[in-house]
């Protein structure tokens, strides 16, 4: 491939196009020295920009393999409030059409330029450590990005500004980029060793309370479930390694789509098990995941235990409604299984059910997101009453924890997971997130150690043995 010929091209067509483009975005294949199954990470040792990014989207869209690593920001969508999802796609679709994208010496289908980003479980809910910098929803089209396909992989490079009017200068910065790419793939990275923690619970006394409160509100009947959540504050004496943490999760949760998302000093990191909404040409899936045992080792009786539990099969049912009837105002066609399965992971079992419907026309996969979200699973029943409980009762702001995060591209098309299993590093600090779904007959103890087994995902990841 003739690199430099390539970009010229490339930018004789940025230059040729009226109005301007908004962007130039050049796709290069190059040499790939990493696993098959690795996500190319090596980009953030390039040392080339901030706000790091990394996406796998798992077993939770089988039809997408790639798996993508970024850095930098050429294109930025924000919006606050209720509205932020249809917000961010006002400010997106801004630019439809005005991104040109060339793909240089194109022997195979590569994905279209992406998105990549998510937003808060409620408007408001990042004004304080550890969720500063955040904001309600932010989506990137970043700066600089790899894609891994099995053995193919690609380097994309976005550009703004009027930068297409010196060809030479963005081939260079890409060869000087890839080389950079290569080097750290190859390299030997040492991990670091000695690490010691420090855990801060919230107490039981003030869980116990919580749940109680969470009960009595829905023994009055003003909801039939509320989703408490907690966090857990760990302190460690090294500081902690986005790219090793996000290798762990992957590797520990092959189940799962793992995600990475830096904004100022924080970046936010999980294995999410529960899929809110994979658009792909106007079919839509989604995941009712609801109902939870602990994974002690015996599985057989633990998967059995929860398929036949009153309280989790209600549980349960609430969240495939709820899916349900906000597909159907977007769609020509539900199908809804009539049972749930149960989805086995490292730490804990869960009731899942599949949602698939047919989208109508020129609906897109953040109308789904906005509709969605908040789900049953993690916020309860009724939306409004469960969402005021938490307001009023949890003792930490959520942030983005149990908010959507994905990608999406100019066809409208994309990929959102819950933003369960996670939580944000800060150099030498981390907090992690867990919720359990309290209905009438939920027991205090129990819904501990499920939030326990839960923040497991997270605590591995980190270097603990949770």
């Amino acid at each position: 491939m003739n690199l430099a010929a390539e970009v010229r091209a490339a930018c004789a067509a940025a230059r040729s196009m009226r109005p301007a483009p908004a962007a130039l975005v050049v796709t290069v294949p190059i040499e790939c020295d990493a696993p098959a199954t690795a996500v190319p990470t090596a980009l953030w040792d390039a040392d080339v920009d901030a706000a790091r990014i990394a996406w796998d989207s798992g077993a939770l869209d089988p039809e997408d393999s790639w798996r993508w690593a970024a850095v930098g920001v050429c294109l930025r969508a924000d919006a606050e409030g209720e509205r932020r999802f249809a917000g961010v796609r006002d400010q997106a679709s801004r630019f439809s059409g005005r991104v040109l994208e060339w793909t240089a010496n194109a022997t195979a289908q590569v994905p279209r330029a992406r998105w990549f980003g998510g937003g808060s479980f409620r408007a408001g809910d990042c004004e304080i450590l550890p969720w500063s910098g955040f904001g309600d929803g932010a989506f990137v089209l970043p700066r600089w990005c790899i894609g891994l396909d099995g053995a193919q992989a690609i380097l994309r490079y976005a550009v703004d500004d009027g930068s297409w009017m010196r060809p030479d200068l963005i081939a260079n910065r890409i060869e000087w980029v890839a080389a950079k790419v290569r080097s750290a793939w190859r390299a030997d990275h040492p991990r670091e060793h000695g690490a010691t923690f420090e855990l801060r619970d919230l107490p039981n006394g003030e869980w116990n309370a919580l749940v109680t409160s969470a009960l009595d509100r829905i023994r009055s009947t003003e909801a039939s479930k509320i989703v408490a959540a907690r966090s857990t504050h760990v302190g460690s004496n090294l500081p902690f390694d986005p790219a090793t943490v996000f290798e762990s999760l992957r590797h520990a949760n092959p189940d799962c789509a793992s995600f990475a998302l830096e904004h100022g000093a924080g970046v936010f990191l999980g294995a999410s098990p529960e899929r809110l909404a994979v658009v792909r040409d106007r079919v839509c899936t989604s995941d009712a995941l609801a109902g939870s045992e602990p994974a002690r080792g015996a599985p057989i009786d633990e998967r059995r235990r929860l398929i036949e539990r009153d309280k989790d099969r209600r549980e349960h049912a609430i969240v495939v409604e709820g899916l349900a009837a906000a597909l159907r105002s977007v769609s020509t066609v539900v199908e809804v299984p009539t049972e749930p399965e149960v989805r086995s992971l490292p730490t804990v079992h869960h009731l899942a059910t599949r949602l698939r419907a047919t989208l109508r026309e020129g609906v897109h996969v953040l109308d789904v997101v906005a509709l969605l979200h908040p789900s049953a699973a993690v916020c309860g029943h009724p939306s409004a009453a469960a969402a005021a409980w938490i307001r009023e009762c949890e003792p930490a702001a959520r942030g983005w924890y149990a908010g959507p995060v994905g990608w999406f591209d100019d066809s409208g098309d994309g990929c959102f997971v819950v933003a369960i299993r996670s939580g944000v590093l800060r150099g030498r600090e981390a907090w992690v997130y867990a919720g359990a779904g309290i209905v009438d007959g939920s027991d205090p103890a129990s819904e501990y150690l499920e939030t326990r087994a839960k923040q497991a995902t997270m605590l591995r990841a980190l270097g603990m043995a949770a």
